[in-house]
């Protein structure tokens, strides 16, 4: 007999996380609901520390899908599951799961937000519901050794992904400097190189993922000290380095100049080069 048993088919699948909490659902010591979809009782795992690669998608309650991990995340979300340390209710299920497993949370919404977000904001589309819902399949666990493999394999793909952007928006005017910065629009100026220098300066920028996805938008009139590198990421450091007021460019930062090998929480994949905006508008002082 197949081990993976499907619990119920497809149409299932697609509306039981609809069904209300107490017809399918059992709830967890912390708070939240779950609901096994599919599970495969062929894994074995080490339950005191493992690294997990998901599927997810967040949804409201009426299934209106507003968070998913292949487009949102570059299909590279990835949990180390550490019992001892965390309370995020995502990890408390899968510290109960086998590579394999698909399920259907029901987290409320407060908690969610605050678990997956680190924030305290409740955006208005949730604004009606109780709980968010999260739809989870377990792709892969891995030891130390399978992450290290999967880490390399996302480096190595980071001058492709720039590639395919460039392909795509049929870029070949641009200027590849020496710290791996594309500059789609102009290239460093070294007879200005830190013209800005101990200077507070009005600036303004806008952040994207290459897919086009709009991240972070600063103030028009932002004030930033350029002697002080922990006010923005160091490729942004970097760059306005080589402008003076009045300028704006458009460049794209390698990952290891913007937010690395973590990424950063549920919005920036691991090893993501970011296509940035940046206006500089006067001296301030």
């Amino acid at each position: 007999m197949n081990n993976r048993i499907i619990l119920y088919v497809s149409f299932l699948l697609v509306f039981s996380c609809g069904r209300k909490k107490n017809e399918y659902y059992t709830k967890h010591e912390k708070g939240f609901y779950y609901h096994l979809l599919a599970f495969n009782s062929d894994v074995k795992k080490d339950n005191t520390h493992f690294i997990a690669l998901l599927d997810l998608n967040y949804s409201t309650q009426n299934d209106s899908v507003f968070w998913n991990s292949k487009s949102d995340f570059d299909d590279k979300y990835f949990m180390n599951i550490d019992p001892e340390a965390s309370g995020n209710c995502i990890e408390a299920y899968l510290q109960m799961a086998n590579e394999g497993d698909s399920a259907c949370l029901l987290i409320p919404k407060e908690t969610f937000f605050k678990q997956q977000f680190s924030s305290k904001q409740i955006p208005t589309f949730t604004k009606k519901d109780s709980v968010v819902k999260v739809y989870l399949k377990i792709k892969t666990i891995f030891n130390t050794s399978r992450v290290d493999s999967l880490i390399t394999e996302w480096a190595l793909n980071e001058t492709k992904l720039i590639n395919d952007y460039l392909k795509k928006n049929n870029i070949s005017n641009y200027y590849k400097d020496t710290l791996n910065v594309y500059w789609l629009a102009g290239k460093p100026d070294l007879s200005q190189v830190n013209m800005l220098k101990n200077k507070t300066i009005s600036m303004s920028y806008k952040g994207y993922l290459l897919n086009g996805k709009q991240f972070d938008e600063s103030p028009y009139n932002w004030e930033v000290n350029t002697s002080t590198p922990d006010q923005m990421l160091k490729g942004l450091n970097y760059v306005i380095k080589f402008l003076n007021t009045g300028q704006n460019t458009k460049i794209i930062l390698p990952s290891y100049l913007a937010f690395g090998e973590l990424g950063a929480g549920n919005i920036i994949p691991p090893y993501t080069p970011l296509l940035y905006e940046i206006n500089i508008n006067n001296i301030v002082n």
